[in-house]
């Protein structure tokens, strides 16, 4: 096979290789990180089946651990349970208020570790607590795995196998033609360079979109349909507008509480939720845990799961309430 490759090669000019090899690497790319994202005929459905998942369970789909965790304070704000200080630019949380009228589990849990001021980043990197957390919401990532959402044994390794053969279809070439050239006494330097690059951003695009690959291509439609259907909402939290006819937090589950940031109820949880929002949108969204509750983070009439049985046409889950 080796020689085979090398007889096609052979012929091939130093600058006409260069431009093709180019053009390989372009084209790889975008193949690899459509496939591997799922983005080849993502489309969003009109009829929206939400399979009765509960607000924390999307909220894992939207962005794993720092989604739920960024759910279940925004929830405990909502009900006036935790209070929020700034001292030298940092933002300081702390519990407030009566400990019975948290709504599940996960946040009794939050309420706990609140006893005393946390900064947000001790949700991110604290790795005792983020154990413990993992523990309690085991049941909804169970409920994902069940339905559906997320992938489960050999389908996880695929995607992990898939990177590796295309970082191989990138290095392959290259290297028979380096070989070729330095045979040949041929200036090789350019080629070297354009192959790194080429191995650094590849690497670089798996890291980004390496957290996609324990979702299913039915997790990433849904969220992509949820998210198109809450259009309406969010243009009326643009106006400062907060509509009554859809639970906030179903909104926050979907979309994270940065939508809120223009709003006077919940700006300013939406600001001190900023590093955990950043830690999701960054990529680092992956740790295999999820919950704020086993069935909504409140009780509110437009939960996850009010929604969900039912095809929510049009405006989606915002159907719960309906749209513009």
């Amino acid at each position: 096979m080796n020689d085979l490759i090398r007889s096609l090669l052979l012929p091939i000019h130093g600058s006409t290789f260069l431009f093709l090899y180019i053009v390989y690497v372009i084209v790889l790319f975008i193949v690899v990180y459509r496939f591997f994202s799922h983005s080849f005929n993502l489309k969003s459905n009109t009829n929206i089946n939400t399979d009765n998942l509960s607000n924390i369970s999307l909220a894992y789909l939207k962005g794993g651990t720092s989604s739920v965790i960024e759910l279940c304070l925004f929830s405990m704000y909502k009900n006036g349970l935790i209070n929020i200080s700034t001292e030298n630019i940092l933002t300081y949380i702390s519990a407030k208020g009566d400990r019975n009228k948290t709504t599940n589990e996960a946040e009794t849990f939050l309420f706990d570790y609140l006893d005393k001021e946390k900064a947000v980043s001790d949700f991110i990197y604290n790795k005792d607590f983020l154990s413990k957390f993992n523990k309690i919401i085991t049941a909804d990532v169970s409920i994902l795995k069940e339905k559906g959402y997320l992938r489960d044994g050999l389908s996880k390794i695929v995607p992990k196998l898939g990177f590796f053969v295309s970082l191989f279809l990138i290095i392959y070439p290259a290297v028979l033609k380096i070989q070729l050239g330095l045979a040949r006494y041929k200036a090789v330097t350019f080629l070297i360079t354009l192959l790194v690059i080429s191995i650094i951003a590849f690497i670089i695009m798996y890291s980004v979109i390496s957290y996609k690959f324990k979702y299913t291509k039915k997790a990433l439609d849904l969220l992509k349909s949820l998210k198109k259907s809450l259009n309406w909402y969010v243009a009326d939290l643009k106006s400062n507008s907060i509509s009554n006819k859809l639970d906030p937090l179903f909104a926050a589950a979907v979309l994270g509480t940065e939508i809120f940031y223009t709003t006077g109820d919940y700006y300013a949880i939406s600001l001190a939720l900023y590093p955990l929002q950043n830690h999701v949108s960054s990529g680092s969204s992956g740790s295999d845990s999820s919950g704020c509750s086993s069935s909504s983070c409140s009780g509110s009439s437009c939960s996850s799961s009010s929604c969900g049985g039912s095809s929510c046409g049009g405006g989606g889950c915002g159907g719960c309430g309906g749209g513009d």
